[in-house]
């Protein structure tokens, strides 16, 4: 189950498509929150914005114009890059991102061809996460990720966000996605299907 829970948060992080308008559009997104957490009422802000757009097409066109302005383009400084070596280094591609290779290399993990992000950006790492709950990778190892290549720089993620947002649907995202890794980090949960 974790597994699938990490590949979704990694799905919510990529350039939105049709595929992740129709899941938000039908609720499917806000069924699986709810499932994680066990409770309908956390989200019914969220649902209710959603609630506001009378097609798909709306829907994707706004999560597509929000995802470009916050993460690839806006003039003069990008609100929220979504890579760890612009925290850590102060440039793109830097030393943290090199490092990020090394490990994903270590566990045989590639990056598709289709996709064109930096290998530090959050949706690869996360992706990464759900591959190496699946290989069965020891626990320990998968909370040693969490930290040192996810919750180290989140946080400034989510500021980045939370301060420029002009729809909510990606400071809900990362606020969703760092608790519950903070859940899985500080309580030293034995993911499923991983070994300690």
């Amino acid at each position: 189950r974790r597994q699938i829970i990490y590949k979704t948060f990694s799905k919510l992080f990529y350039y939105p498509d049709k595929k992740l308008a129709n899941l938000l559009y039908d609720e499917v997104i806000t069924e699986f929150f709810e499932s994680i957490y066990n409770d309908t009422n956390r989200f019914e802000k969220f649902k209710s914005w959603l609630s506001l757009f009378e097609n798909k097409e709306h829907l994707l066109e706004s999560l597509q114009v929000e995802y470009t302005r916050l993460f690839i383009s806006n003039f003069p400084s990008l609100p929220a890059p979504p890579y760890k070596s612009f925290y850590f280094d102060r440039e793109l591609f830097g030393p943290s991102a090199v490092n990020v290779v090394e490990i994903y290399d270590h566990y045989n993990f590639k990056i598709s061809k289709d996709i064109y992000e930096l290998p530090d950006h959050i949706a690869i790492e996360l992706e990464f996460i759900s591959r190496i709950i699946e290989l069965e990778v020891p626990g320990k190892e998968v909370i040693k990720f969490l930290k040192e290549q996810i919750l180290s720089w989140s946080r400034y993620l989510e500021k980045g966000i939370i301060n420029n947002a002009l729809i909510p649907f990606y400071s809900f995202i990362i606020k969703e996605i760092n608790l519950f890794i903070n859940n899985d980090v500080n309580n030293d949960i034995k993911l499923a299907g991983a070994k300690k």
